[in-house]
C-alpha cells in the first residue's frame, strides 16, 4: 500500500517473472551503487524504516503507518533469585507488577496495545461497547448510554476490546443518551456545544435498507436536526441540520458500503469555517479522504434530540434502525 500525506491508500499487487537474485551488495537507504560508488542518491526525508522476515498483511502494514503495531501480546519472563523480588515492567497495553517468591520464575502476558484516549482532553466521550461495559464512556465524562431494546455484546466479531455493540433490525436496537444528559463538554450539546466536532467508529453491514443512520443526533420534526451519519441503501450519507434544526444539508453521499464488511469511518467539521473532511476505511483494503465546505453553520441551540448509536428520531419515536456492528465511537470537541 501507497500512503500519500492525509489523502488515499493504494493498494498494487501481481506476480514476478523471476525470483529475487541474493547478492553482497550493501544495503543502503537513500542511493544504490555503481562499481562500488554510490549514485543517483535522494533529496528528502525518511522515517522509521523496519525489515521483516515474513510477508505482512495489508492491515499490518496500516498499523505501521498509524503507529499501532504492537505485534503478538509481548511476554517478559523474570527469574528471581533466593529472597525474593518485585519487578514492575512497563510494555505497550500496560504495566504489570509481579511479585515473586524465593526460587521461582513467573511469565506474565499482557493484552495487546489499544486505543487510549484518556490523556487527550479534546476526547469528550469514548465507549468502546466492550463485553460488561457495553454503555460506559471511557472518557470519564459520564456519558452513559441507555439500552432500550437490549443491544447485545458480540464478543466474536470486533474491531476493539474485547467485543462490538450488535444491533438488530427487526428489534430496532439502538443505544442513546439524552441531551440534557450529555456533558457540557459535548460538542453538540444544545446548551454549550460549539457544534465543531470530530467523531470516529467502526462500522459492518449485516443486512441494508433505507435511510438507516448509524450515528446521528437528530429529531425529524420539531426543528431537532443536528446531524446523521448513515448507511442509505448501501450508499455512506452525511447530513447536518441547520436553520435552527429545521432544515438539512447534505453534506457527502457517494461511498458504496458493502455488506459484512468492517469499515472505519471519522467525519470533522468545523463549526467557524464549515469546512468537513471524511476519512473512510474499508478492512483490508484502502482508506479514501473527502472533504469540503458546508454552506450552512450545523445547528447548536435548540437542537435538543438525543445523540444515538444505530438509529436517528422522528416525533420522538426511534426510526430507521441500522442492521449490523458498530464498535469504539469516540468524539472530539476539536478538529
Amino acid at each position: 500500500p501507497l500512503g500519500e500525506g492525509t489523502g488515499v491508500v493504494l493498494n498494487e499487487s501481481g506476480t514476478a517473472t523471476n525470483n529475487m537474485s541474493n547478492t553482497d551488495a550493501p544495503f543502503a537507504i537513500g542511493t544504490f551503487f555503481i562499481n562500488g560508488a554510490t549514485d543517483y542518491p535522494i533529496d528528502g526525508l525518511i522515517d522509521e524504516i523496519v525489515v521483516f522476515d515474513d510477508i505482512l498483511e495489508i492491515g499490518e502494514i496500516d498499523q505501521i503507518r498509524s503507529k499501532t503495531y504492537s505485534g503478538p501480546a509481548p511476554t517478559t519472563t523474570t527469574t528471581t533469585l533466593p529472597g525474593g523480588t518485585t519487578t514492575t515492567t512497563t510494555l505497550p497495553g500496560g504495566t504489570t507488577t509481579t511479585t515473586t517468591l524465593p526460587g521461582g520464575t513467573t511469565t506474565t502476558t499482557l493484552p495487546p496495545a489499544q486505543n487510549d484516549f484518556s490523556g487527550d482532553t479534546n476526547a469528550v466521550a469514548w465507549w468502546s461497547v466492550d463485553n460488561g461495559a457495553l454503555l460506559t464512556d471511557s472518557s470519564g465524562n459520564n456519558n452513559t448510554l441507555s439500552n432500550p431494546n437490549s443491544v447485545v455484546a458480540n464478543t466474536v466479531d470486533y474491531q476493539e476490546g474485547d467485543a462490538s455493540a450488535d444491533f438488530e433490525y427487526d428489534n430496532s436496537d439502538y443505544l442513546v443518551i439524552p441531551d440534557a444528559n450529555l456533558d457540557s463538554s459535548f460538542p453538540l450539546n444544545s446548551t454549550t456545544g460549539s457544534g465543531t466536532f470530530s467523531i470516529a467508529f467502526w462500522y459492518k453491514a449485516e443486512s441494508q435498507g433505507p435511510v438507516r443512520a448509524i450515528v446521528a443526533k437528530n429529531e425529524d420534526t420539531g426543528g431537532g436536526r443536528q446531524f446523521q451519519i448513515r448507511d442509505n441503501n448501501g450508499t455512506l450519507e452525511w447530513y447536518n441540520g441547520y436553520n435552527n434544526g429545521t432544515q438539512y444539508e447534505k453534506i457527502y453521499g457517494g461511498f458504496s458500503l458493502s455488506l459484512a464488511t468492517w469499515y472505519h469511518i471519522g467525519a470533522t467539521f468545523d463549526n467557524n469555517t464549515k469546512d468537513w473532511q471524511l476519512r473512510v476505511y474499508e478492512d483490508g483494503g484502502i482508506a479514501t479522504t473527502y472533504s469540503g465546505t458546508a454552506t450552512n453553520n450545523i445547528s447548536t441551540t435548540g437542537a435538543d434530540a438525543p445523540f444515538a448509536i444505530g438509529t436517528f428520531f422522528i416525533s420522538g419515536a426511534t426510526d430507521y434502525p441500522i442492521d449490523g456492528l458498530i464498535d469504539e465511537i469516540v468524539v472530539f470537541d476539536d478538529i
